[in-house]
């Protein structure tokens, strides 16, 4: 016998999506972060994550993986 957690469907938002779905829509995160200019591009990009984060809810992890890349943040804007 298995455990419950082995064969229970996944459910959610994110759970419920083709994996190769959700490699195209981060490419193209990806690709509008660089292409749009300025900080148009990179700050769509974060909101379209902060969204995605919170219908999946997973904005704890979201804030702990902010948290843990804060300091390279901050030295490549103090850089430019």
């Amino acid at each position: 016998m298995l455990p419950d957690y082995v064969t229970r469907p996944p459910s959610g938002f994110y759970r419920t999506v083709n994996p190769v779905s959700k490699l195209a829509v981060a490419a193209l995160e990806v690709f509008a972060a660089f292409l749009i200019s300025g900080w148009l591009g990179p700050g769509a990009v974060l909101a379209v994550v902060a969204v995605t984060a919170v219908l999946a809810g997973r904005l704890r992890g979201l804030a702990t993986l902010a948290l843990a890349a804060s300091p390279i943040v901050i030295s490549i804007l103090l850089i430019d």
